[in-house]
């Protein structure tokens, strides 16, 4: 099993966006659509912050982070945004292809 504080990487924006947030309104499981609504809440803030033209300029410079558990009745591997929501639609915004630092944890980590 991967264990996710050694493995650090780059994906591309549009790529994250498909992963579930532990933010996200709908129940684990409950759905596989996107919660479009926590990803334009989001993209909101980060333009009334300035985040947006940041990542625009510089890209994004933390890693998002991402947790990695196993699915109870298939045991494929599960990921699942914990933090990084802003850098990850404001990157989205400006360039589909931009790569994001991602540092993946597994969810013994998280104490999952």
């Amino acid at each position: 099993y991967l264990q996710g504080e050694q493995l650090s990487m780059f994906m591309p924006a549009h790529a994250l966006m498909d992963y579930p947030s532990a933010e996200s309104r709908y129940p684990r499981g409950a759905s596989t659509r996107v919660d479009t609504e926590l990803h334009d809440e989001k993209l909101k803030e980060s333009q009334d912050s300035g985040l947006l033209e940041s990542v625009r300029h510089r890209g994004v410079e933390e890693p998002v982070n991402v947790l990695i558990r196993k699915h109870h009745e298939t045991w494929d591997d599960y990921h699942e945004i914990m933090n990084g929501h802003h850098r990850i639609v404001s990157a989205n915004y400006a360039n589909p292809n931009m790569e994001i630092p991602v540092k993946h944890y597994s969810s013994q980590h998280y104490g999952d």
